[in-house]
């Protein structure tokens, strides 16, 4: 579903390649029957297509890249907390260490340093915490999605194409059918009122309220291509026709999205 990252985990890998496969070893079967453009019954169909949505959802770029982030915005919030409420014990700790008081701008380089130098910041910044992190929010986005159920989506003109960060949450006001209508995405699942993931060219995985089977007119595949583009890191996939080719040059004309 996604393009070949190298080193998107760069520890166990194996490990968070045989999470996927749990969930990814059963899925022909189940595209075979969302061909059929029916609502989904089958009991294990309908688990099966909501740990595809998961997997989806964390197996993505914009997952790590909140992952490399949090590091940063963690640190930053314990250095105030270490500078402000326990100024006295880390002044103590600083004279222990260096043998010197330091002044303010040395106490904050000291506070950084030995938040830079734990454990837990060592192993972010190797990376050797991301397939932990990766399970955890696997299994966190599986039991968020244990009350949705998927809408199959068939587009009988035109073709959805997948980008490189495919699953996408959605929120907005209104009938989301309707092109004028302001939708937000990247929402967090508990906010989120939909999330779509291309299947295929003809069908797309939509997970809402109920299960249901619906078609999309042409305008409504294009603006659902238009957030696959505006979502991808680097890489945009369709199947070769010259109408969506134009599409997605004319979508992407400012990015720089290989097509």
């Amino acid at each position: 579903m996604c393009a070949n990252a190298t080193d998107f985990v760069e520890h166990d890998s194996a490990k968070i390649e045989d999470l996927w496969q749990k969930t990814e070893q059963y899925m022909p079967k189940v595209f075979a029957a969302t061909e059929k453009n029916v609502p989904v019954t089958d009991p294990q169909h309908l688990t099966l297509l909501r740990d595809f949505m998961a997997l989806h959802l964390v197996r993505s770029y914009r997952f790590k890249t909140v992952h490399t982030n949090a590091l940063s915005e963690a640190s930053a919030k314990l250095k105030v907390k270490l500078l402000e409420t326990h100024r006295e014990p880390l002044l103590r700790l600083a004279l222990r260490a260096t043998g010197e008081h330091l002044d303010d701008k040395r106490l904050d380089e000291y506070a950084a340093r030995m938040i830079a130098e734990s454990s837990p910041a060592q192993a972010h910044i190797a990376g050797r915490d991301f397939p932990n992190s990766l399970e955890r929010m696997f299994a966190l986005a599986k039991e968020r999605l244990q009350n949705w159920y998927p809408e199959i989506i068939w587009a009988p003109m035109g073709h959805f194409i997948i980008g490189d960060s495919p699953a996408i949450t959605l929120r907005w006001q209104g009938n989301l059918m309707d092109t004028a209508t302001d939708v937000q995405t990247n929402v967090a699942i508990d906010d989120a009122k939909a999330m779509i993931l291309p299947l295929g060219p003809r069908h797309l995985l939509s997970m809402g309220p109920r299960s249901t089977a619906a078609t999309a007119e042409l305008a409504v595949v294009q603006r659902m291509n238009s957030w696959q583009i505006s979502n991808a890191r680097k890489h945009v996939f369709f199947k070769p026709n010259r109408h969506t080719a134009d599409f997605v040059r004319a979508e992407s004309s400012d990015r720089r999205i290989a097509d």
